[in-house]
């Protein structure tokens, strides 16, 4: 009769560990998820990200074309003198 106590004891143990380890599998799965959210939100903002400094470079570009211009045009000026 004592050996039926403590095998129920011993469940019961088992059971506790159980529910525990359970709560903790839960929250490592919605830490999980979570981050997965996350990483995907940051995936979003960089390629938007990307996006815009690939603007922002062409309009660069642009602007260091039309620079050369001006300055082309500025140097004309310098060599042909006034009538």
């Amino acid at each position: 009769m004592y050996v039926p106590i403590l095998t129920s004891l011993t469940a019961g143990w088992r059971l506790m560990i159980v529910l525990r380890k359970r709560k903790d599998y839960i929250d490592l799965e919605q830490s999980v998820n979570s981050s997965n959210e996350l990483l995907s939100s940051l995936a979003s903002y960089l390629s938007t990200f990307q996006h815009d400094l690939s603007d922002v470079s062409g309009q660069i570009s642009d602007l260091q074309l039309r620079s050369s211009d001006i300055e082309g045009q500025l140097k004309g000026r310098k060599v042909c003198p006034h009538s």
